[in-house]
């Protein structure tokens, strides 16, 4: 679960929450779930289901196939995306790359108006270090990505983020871990004003059941 806030150039300030979890019925596959509200003037509501199957129980390889839904209620407007991405994940290095296809449409129609879609595909990247290994009881690392929990930008416009972790059980302890993330982004629906910036910040927490 994580809580956030973002301040754009157009958009001034907002608060965001997001809650995804995990199931891991066997040692090959993930399965993710989870939503996201925003206060920003575009009312967006999020949701996403995606799953991730690794080749072997080394779990270094593996396709990741995530879905998502988003409703921007302000401007009349829907997106659903869909993306499939190699990924290769060790000890300092996470690296995804693949590609997207979105669908834009209106979420009402006005009377007498025919519906209309707007189909969009791209490439799908993300690429994440890490300082330590990953069992180590805190660490730091730079994400550059167009994709998102919840969010997929253009190819052309990648996310720069901060991340971190501290496990608060220890070294190898993986029940309770305390995550935040700092970074910018292009902000603009559509990109329709894609040379203003807004700067982020989440803070979450994350626990295995």
């Amino acid at each position: 679960m994580k809580l956030g806030y973002e301040n754009t150039q157009i958009n001034s300030s907002m608060f965001n929450t997001e809650m995804v979890g995990i199931f891991t019925p066997d040692d090959w596959i993930d399965i993710y779930g989870g939503f996201h509200v925003s206060s920003r003037n575009l009312y967006q509501l999020a949701a996403r289901g995606d799953f991730k199957w690794w080749v072997g129980k080394t779990r270094n390889i593996a396709l990741r196939n995530q879905y998502t839904y988003s409703v921007y209620a302000k401007d009349n407007l829907q997106n659903f995306n869909m993306s499939l991405m190699l990924v290769y994940d060790q000890e300092h290095l996470y690296a995804a790359f693949g590609g997207y296809a979105q669908f834009f449409t209106n979420l009402f129609l006005s009377e007498g108006a025919q519906r209309t879609y707007i189909w969009e595909p791209g490439l799908a990247y993300d690429f994440r270090t890490r300082i330590f290994k990953k069992s180590h009881v805190w660490n730091l690392g730079l994400q550059v990505t167009n994709i998102r929990h919840f969010l997929v930008e253009r190819s052309y416009s990648p996310n720069f983020i901060i991340n971190g972790n501290y496990r608060i059980g220890g070294e190898n302890e993986d029940h309770l871990n305390l995550m935040l993330e700092a970074g910018f982004q292009p902000s603009g629906i559509l990109h329709i004003v894609a040379n203003y910036y807004s700067f982020f910040f989440n803070v979450g927490i994350t626990c295995r059941i």
